[in-house]
């Protein structure tokens, strides 16, 4: 399923995450994942129904969309029509708990436009706090350059990711 070593890498180490655990807590991803898997993670909270505010961008995160995102809602930064799709299959996630794969299509704010593939997974945080999804991403390769949008444009091959309860009936929205 995956297209770049990385991006299987991180997947095989959420796995010994969860081998005490379907959600491990995101400090405990923090201290217990490869410093090298870091630099490409986002940790994004459920603040509200609609607002997924990004609490933590890793520098490679940083250096392939061309900006720092945090403190900004995740959804804001995806064409409407994909955000709407990213809203339902986060609700999703965090509500079964599963993971998702999947591949994006952005336009950086530079105008770099690049296809990536990411993996997201459901965090625990401590009680009473936010819902936490943390997403790694690998750059897959650069696909052209168009005119500055910063706008994720399209997310494709999107696949649940079973953590040990089995995956909901419904394939991930497109």
């Amino acid at each position: 399923m995956f297209r770049t070593p990385e991006a299987a890498a991180f997947s095989a180490a959420w796995r010994v995450l969860c081998e005490s655990t379907l959600t491990p807590h995101y400090r405990t991803v923090f201290q217990q994942l490869s410093p090298d898997l870091i630099p490409r993670l986002i940790v994004a909270e459920l603040i509200e129904p609609d607002k997924y505010t990004i609490r933590f961008m890793g520098t490679a995160r940083a250096q392939t969309w061309g900006a720092e995102l945090t403190g900004k809602d995740i959804l804001s930064l995806m064409a409407p029509h994909v955000a709407a799709a990213a809203r339902k299959n986060m609700t999703t996630m965090l509500g079964h708990p599963c993971g998702m794969y999947y591949t994006v299509s952005f336009v950086t704010p530079s105008g770099r436009e690049a296809l990536t593939e990411h993996v997201t997974f459901p965090a625990s945080n401590d009680p009473g706090l936010p819902q936490r999804l943390i997403n790694f991403a690998e750059e897959i390769s650069t696909l052209a350059y168009n005119e500055p949008r910063g706008q994720i444009q399209d997310i494709s091959e999107r696949h649940w990711i079973d953590v040990g309860v089995g995956v909901p009936v419904k394939p991930p929205i497109k």
